[in-house]
């Protein structure tokens, strides 16, 4: 079974452990970078050359909570390739442009393949959790769909928003 990173594996516990705590993911990814934890591309940038700079990102934070990987579990299909115009390779390797697919389409072992660094129950909170933000009167907003919209092309999550004394999406 394949040992966890000594380096990095503390940090993927933290970010689990705050994000369960309430902690937003923004809040995350700046205590990291104030902190000078080194982010994926920096630590590894040949398993992370898709990533753009030498920061933590929100999308990066964001991406490491929402992987089942992390509770030991082996993930397929979490993204997938398009052929090059018409008649272009379907699929495979580098054949075109990566697109991340809806997590209902991803296949998960049941099996553990690894240690994990979260347990499953932990995991499955934080994939729930949406942090409500203050408006200016202080009062924090529930919105009845936020979390729950998702786009249909790209599978991005569309989130509500307080507009002129209303909810909006």
């Amino acid at each position: 079974m394949l040992a966890p990173d000594p380096v990095r594996a503390p940090w993927v516990r933290w970010m689990f452990t705050e994000r369960a705590r309430g902690r937003t993911v923004a809040s995350l990814a700046r205590e990291l970078n104030e902190r000078g934890v080194v982010c994926p591309l920096g630590a590894d940038p040949e398993r992370n050359a898709h990533r753009s700079g030498e920061r933590w990102i929100v999308r990066t934070v964001a991406m490491i909570l929402e992987n089942p990987r992390y509770t030991g579990r082996q993930v397929w299909n979490r993204s997938s390739t398009t052929g090059h115009g018409s008649g272009g390779r379907a699929g495979g390797r580098g054949s075109g442009v990566l697109r991340y697919n809806p997590v209902s389409e991803w296949e998960v072992s049941e099996r553990i393949a690894h240690e994990p660094l979260v347990d499953d129950e932990t995991f499955v909170a934080v994939q729930g959790m949406r942090v409500a933000r203050p408006a200016k009167d202080g009062e924090a907003r529930r919105y009845l769909l936020a979390g729950l919209v998702v786009c249909g092309l790209c599978g991005r999550r569309m989130d509500g928003h307080w507009v002129h004394g209303r909810a909006g999406y």
